[in-house]
């Protein structure tokens, strides 16, 4: 709907989750296939064939009122102060893969954090409570030019490029002649 958009940023917090549904609209076709393309590569590198994929999004609501630094305002609680996305993937050997995603407004004593459990034999949770985002998604995107150089002409997906690593030397190095 017109103007339905402007309430994203609305720097008191979305008035309602219906507002924030609606305008962001996930999963539209082209995320979706993003999903499918990234987990359904990740899931194939692991020598598993993926069978199913599922994303969805919830509302992230403030449990209290909430000062955010960037909109220099407060968010009431109760409003809604971001989202998070759920991915799953199911494979033919019987594995499920969850991913979230959280983006929100965060608390006074809150930062970026990377968790991940694995459930199995035995069951592993692993945290970085303290993520450097910012370099971290760029260290992917840079180490991955001189893939995408040697890559063959054409459109190249994610599972058709090598495993994503770490590059020791400079990346002209790593561009095959």
């Amino acid at each position: 709907l017109p103007g339905e958009h402007a309430t994203i940023s609305c720097p008191h917090g979305w008035s309602d989750v219906q507002t924030l549904l609606s305008s962001y609209q996930q999963p539209d076709p082209d995320t979706l296939r993003a999903v499918v393309d990234q987990l359904g590569a990740l899931v194939t590198s692991l020598g598993l064939t993926p069978t199913s994929v599922t994303t969805s999004t919830r509302p992230e609501i403030a449990p209290v009122d909430t000062y955010s630094k960037s909109l220099d305002a407060v968010i009431s609680a109760g409003r809604v102060i971001g989202s998070s996305d759920v991915d799953s993937v199911e494979t033919g050997e019987g594995l499920t893969f969850s991913f979230e995603m959280t983006g929100r407004v965060y608390q006074q004593d809150e930062s970026d954090i990377n968790e991940w459990s694995i459930t199995g034999e035995p069951n592993l949770k692993l945290s970085n409570p303290t993520v450097p985002t910012a370099v971290t998604t760029v260290t992917q995107f840079v180490n991955r030019i001189p893939d995408v150089i040697n890559a063959a002409p054409g459109f190249v997906t994610c599972d058709q490029l090598p495993p994503l690593k770490y590059r020791a030397f400079q990346l002209g190095m790593y561009v095959a002649d």
